[in-house]
């Protein structure tokens, strides 16, 4: 699945408006069904998740969590992965739990198909 950066205000805006949401402790996951081939993710954190190194941190580990989540999603969707106040002082694997589990409860995680090696294996 491609992923491009969501930028434009009016994008956001009606993100906002017409997008459903789910959270957890650490993480709000708002989405919406776009006619596009592609999904788009904006990553954001307000001042409530702390300072500009807090924030900093909280939207590299949401950023990172996506990354290794995206192969698994479903294409055509815009997300906004906002931070909440734990989010900076979490650890990557609970940010990455926490939105696999948002993922999963808005339907976004696919089937992931099963690597075609020509191979069989014997068991014994």
């Amino acid at each position: 699945m491609g992923t491009e950066v969501l930028r434009r205000p009016e994008d956001f805006r009606r993100l906002r408006e017409t997008g459903q949401s789910v959270r957890t402790d650490d993480v709000v996951l708002v989405y919406r069904l776009t006619e596009s081939v592609n999904s788009r993710v904006a990553v954001v954190a307000s001042r409530r998740v702390g300072n500009a190194v807090r924030r900093n941190r909280a939207k590299r580990l949401l950023r990172e969590a996506h990354r290794l989540l995206r192969g698994e999603c479903i294409a055509g969707f815009d997300l906004m992965l906002i931070a909440r106040a734990g989010a900076a002082r979490s650890t990557s694997r609970a940010i990455g739990q926490q939105l696999a589990s948002l993922y999963k409860k808005a339907g976004l995680l696919g089937m992931r198909p099963e690597p075609e090696t020509g191979e069989t294996h014997a068991t014994a």
